[in-house]
């Protein structure tokens, strides 16, 4: 919501904790006590209005239900939703949702960076291989999509997927060798 505010995006926060409205008010936000998977709560909100609806809470089915609600009744809203993992966001990829961010990945790469700076990689090297593995995860997970309800086939792909991102580092990791002066940064 501060990224959107200091953009002058105007925003709305619904939350069923009475306590998160009134802190989110105090910093002048508009804000609404709530169930976010009502939408009676949501109309209320402007929802008619909005272009963008964003889900964060964590109950998948939940949010499964109201993503498919919002596109019956209001199919012009993009919807930006939370998945809890890869599975969960084919899950929501299924209903149509194609913005999306898996809740842990982000912390895992970056403490994935920091670990590797932590055991003597240079810090642009970390950074770069961080950047570059988001990149081939991202790139990778549309892929496995079509895989996704075949178990066999998927776990196949993957590791078929895995061997080459290990490849493709291998590769990267001589390049980088080759030109030392990449590695500074520190």
């Amino acid at each position: 919501v501060r990224l959107l505010k200091i953009n002058r995006i105007s925003s709305t926060v619904i939350d069923h904790n009475p306590d998160h409205v009134d802190r989110v008010r105090k910093f002048g936000f508009k804000a609404y006590y709530g169930d976010a998977t009502q939408m009676a709560i949501l109309e209320a909100a402007g929802l008619a209005d909005a272009r963008l609806l964003i889900i964060t809470f964590g109950n998948q089915e939940m949010v499964q239900s109201l993503i498919e609600e919002v596109k019956r009744h209001h199919p012009h809203i993009q919807i930006l939703a939370r998945a809890r993992d890869r599975i969960h966001a084919f899950k929501l990829m299924d209903l149509g949702v194609t913005h999306f961010e898996r809740e842990t990945f982000g912390s895992a790469l970056s403490m994935g960076e920091k670990a590797l700076q932590i055991m003597g990689v240079a810090p642009f090297r970390a950074h770069r291989t961080v950047l570059k593995f988001r990149q081939y995860d991202l790139a990778s997970m549309l892929k496995l999509y079509k895989f996704h309800s075949n178990e066999k086939e998927f776990i196949s792909q993957s590791r078929e997927a895995t061997a080459a991102i290990e490849r493709l580092f291998a590769e990267d990791s001589d390049t980088l060798k080759k030109n030392v002066s990449e590695e500074s940064w520190g």
